[in-house]
């Protein structure tokens, strides 16, 4: 039996789901922070709270009589208070079983661990590890594109290896002078899986690259089969290559990057400055040197700056810290890109996050208003 797939001594196999708990309540804890109260669908802080009359708790069925003699009295009480769902432990439990480039070849869906690859936690040991509900959990593992093995086991394709694997099924249709809107979706497959990549794993990236949408409910499930006809997402395929000149270098002239971004993509794929949205800044800095030889930027040229959305803290303080880091002012719409997915209770608007953690000031005359450090 594949090692990723044993079943604990003396018990079996753990369910990919958990048994229905839409009735039930949980109260989680973490070794450094505090406990959260969880329901099927959200998450609460508990906040006690000191009341300013004493209550006095009767006894169950006790007549509602003056002569009624109280069984104990409470002087404080518990509230809950809506919580965004804590992802701390969820990013290191998926980090560190991450299907990455030193696995190619091995077998990532079916259950068996390369070399150096710890096995995946099936679903309820992952729930109960996570201070989030069971909907929360399972909305945020359809968001990183997570698949189960077939012994319940969860697990993500490391970053970099998504990127490649799309690279090269985007380069066998191009061999295969397929349209990147009408591939054959179980040869491409075949000729993946040919190239050494294993079924489930390149399952996963084509059901990536092509964008579709993950039923949240469903998950954790194995990777779909690609369809008869396999479409490319190309915002999904601008974002890969755009992500491989950033990791390459991190600063570029605007003018430079819009050469070498189309050049990196399939023919029919234009570069579109949109998807610089939560991975990149542009400002009119000085441009990097150029490369020896090569013609200098013109003047007024802008200099693009990786800047991942993923990479910045989740927490909103520290996100706006990182933020104003990287640059003192910003507009709304600049702004707008990094601050989704921010661990903030449901409801939360960008214009109550942009009241607490900025200062608002107008920007040149008739100009948009610009966010600073408070």
């Amino acid at each position: 039996m594949p090692s990723s797939c044993l079943t604990p001594p003396g018990g079996s196999a753990p369910p990919t789901r958990p048994p229905d708990s839409s009735r039930s309540v949980s109260i989680k804890g973490a070794p450094s922070g505090d406990a959260v109260l969880v329901t099927a669908a959200a998450t609460y802080d508990l906040k006690t709270v000191d009341t300013t009359n004493a209550l006095l708790l009767l006894p169950d069925g006790a007549p509602a009589a003056s002569a009624a003699v109280a069984a104990a009295s409470a002087g404080a009480h518990v509230e809950l208070v809506r919580a965004a769902p804590r992802f701390d432990a969820l990013d290191a439990i998926l980090d560190a079983t991450a299907y990455g480039d030193a696995h190619h070849g091995g077998d990532g869906s079916t259950g068996s661990s390369p070399a150096g690859l710890p096995p995946p936690l099936p679903y309820p040991s992952l729930l109960a590890a996570v201070q989030a509900s069971d909907a929360e959990l399972r909305s945020e593992l359809a968001a990183r594109r997570a698949w189960a093995a077939p012994c319940g086991g969860v697990r993500v394709l490391a970053g970099g290896y998504g990127a490649a694997l799309a690279e090269a099924a985007v380069a066998v249709a191009v061999a295969s002078a397929w349209p990147l809107d009408a591939a054959p979706g179980p040869l491409l497959l075949s000729a993946l899986v040919a190239d050494g990549y294993d079924a489930g794993v390149a399952a996963a990236g084509i059901a990536a690259a092509a964008g579709e949408e993950l039923d949240a409910c469903a998950l954790p499930a194995p990777p779909p089969p690609p369809p008869s006809l396999f479409a490319f997402d190309p915002r999904r395929l601008r974002v890969h290559a755009l992500r491989k000149l950033l990791n390459a270098r991190d600063a570029w002239d605007e003018g430079e990057l819009a050469d070498a971004w189309a050049d990196a993509l399939p023919p029919g794929v234009a570069p579109d400055p949109a998807a610089l949205a939560g991975e990149a800044v542009a400002d009119a800095a000085p441009a990097p040197r150029p490369a020896p030889g090569a013609p200098a930027p013109p003047p007024g040229a802008r200099t693009v700056t990786k800047l991942r959305a993923a990479d910045l803290p989740r927490a909103p303080g520290a996100r706006f810290g990182a933020l104003f880091a990287a640059r003192p002012r910003w507009t709304r719409a600049e702004l707008a890109p990094y601050l989704h997915r921010l661990a903030t209770p449901p409801g939360t608007t960008v214009e109550a996050l942009l009241v607490t953690h900025a200062r608002a000031s107008s920007g040149a005359v008739g100009g948009e208003t610009l966010y600073s450090a408070r």
